[in-house]
């Protein structure tokens, strides 16, 4: 599942498909049931530029959001995002840049501040935090 993911993004990269982002170049997601073109994020026009949501081999739910939104103090990157990894209706990893609070991660019941650079580091450390998490519980 974290291997799609990652693909995905990763021939987007290679057919040239990305757009300018603060720190540069930031890569696009493939279109995934992105039947809601804009949306409200308080009081803010949104663009939804990748939703998906599957359930991996045991049966947890990882949901990926990710919306286009003009660039601000609150969102200087122009984006707002929410990543998140649900083990027994509990989310058990999550990263998202909520207003007021600002990029953070959430692993457990822990949350921790997060430098946000890019889309592709933010899937890359996601899919980190979710490997580790799997590790833990199932393979030990």
């Amino acid at each position: 599942m974290l291997n799609t993911l990652h693909n995905a993004l990763e021939m987007r990269l290679e057919k040239g498909h990305s757009y300018a982002g603060k720190s540069g170049s930031t890569p696009r997601f493939d279109e995934v049931d992105t039947t809601v073109n804009w949306c409200i994020i308080p009081n803010m026009k949104a663009k939804l530029e990748h939703h998906s949501k599957v359930t991996d081999e045991y049966g947890n739910v990882m949901e990926i959001k990710v919306w286009k939104v003009p660039m601000t103090e609150h969102t200087p990157f122009g984006y707002k995002y929410s990543f998140v990894y649900v083990s027994g209706n509990e989310r058990v990893v999550g990263y998202d840049n909520e207003r007021g609070k600002g990029d953070h991660r959430h692993v457990g019941s822990e949350e921790f501040e997060y430098h946000f650079t890019d889309i592709a580091t933010l899937l890359r450390d996601f899919q980190a935090d979710v490997m580790a998490f799997k590790r833990r519980v199932y393979e030990s």
